[in-house]
Parts: C-alpha cells; structure tokens; sequence
C-alpha cells in the first residue's frame, strides 16, 4: 500500500471497549478470550492491521493479503482475499475490500493441492472457537449486505 495507514491502528483500536481490553490482556495467549463479540473484533483489527502493514508479520511493509479462519476443531473453514482497506467517509468507516471464500468438504477435496499451495505461501490464521466463527459468518453475509447499498461517491 502506498498510503500512511499508521492512523488506522489508533482508529480501529477505539472500537474496543476497557472491558474487552482488559480480556484481550488477561488471554493474551489463548484462542479466545471467552467473549465471542471481543474475539471477533480481534480478527477484525488483526486482519485490518497486518494487512495495510501494522502487524508483526508485516515489518513495516504491505503485509499478507490471505487470511485463514481457523475454526477450532475443525481447520480452515474460509479463506479471506485481502484487496484493500477502503473508507467511507460519508459514514466515517473504514472496511476490508475483500474476497471470502467459504470451504466446504466437497471444495476442499476438489481444490485441496492449490489450497495446499496458497497455505505454504504464508497467510495470517485467524484463531476462533466454533461460536465465534458462526459469528463470523454472520458478520461476513451483513457486510457484504451493506457493501452492495454503499455509496461509493461522496456526498454533497
């Protein structure tokens, strides 16, 4: 990314609440903090961060473009194709342009060499539990709802 994204890291950090920093802390090196909401969020600002260049997989650069959730349990269940960070400034947000790709069994054993490739080519695993990837889920089918309604000119 060509753009200064240093901003974001301050941006998105300010949609957690104390409670749920306080739960980041305390299960720093555990797979959930045992609030799916907080768990979410986590993906989402590690997703946004390592993405524009923020994360500790980046070192300062564009960082990885392919993100696996990682249900616990049960392994990949969706790959997300990172485009680009966009904002919306008639909404004052910021959003994720991106590809899902939903796995089932059947794709898996119909594109399991090429998901085996795209997995060694690096990727960030975003950890979750199996009710916070049913969360997930929810959230990806609302934001692509609101992704087909958004605006993409300013307004007035």
């Amino acid at each position: 990314m060509n753009a200064d994204l240093s901003w974001s890291k301050t941006n998105v950090s300010t949609s957690f609440s104390s409670r749920e920093r306080s739960l980041h802390e305390e299960h720093m090196n555990a797979i959930t903090t045992g609030d799916i909401l907080a768990d979410l969020k986590e993906n989402v600002f590690s997703l946004l961060l390592n993405s524009a260049g923020l994360g500790p997989m980046s070192n300062g650069k564009a960082g990885p473009r392919t993100f696996f959730l990682d249900m616990e349990g049960e392994g990949v269940m969706t790959i997300i194709f990172f485009v680009g960070i966009r904002l919306d400034i008639n909404d004052a947000t910021v959003a994720a342009d991106s590809y899902v790709l939903p796995l089932v069994p059947e794709l898996v054993g119909i594109f399991g060499s090429e998901l085996y490739t795209l997995s060694e080519k690096g990727g960030v695993s975003l950890k979750c539990t199996k009710p916070a990837y049913k969360l997930w889920t929810s959230f990806i089918k609302a934001s692509v709802e609101r992704s087909r309604i958004w605006s993409r000119e300013v307004k007035g």
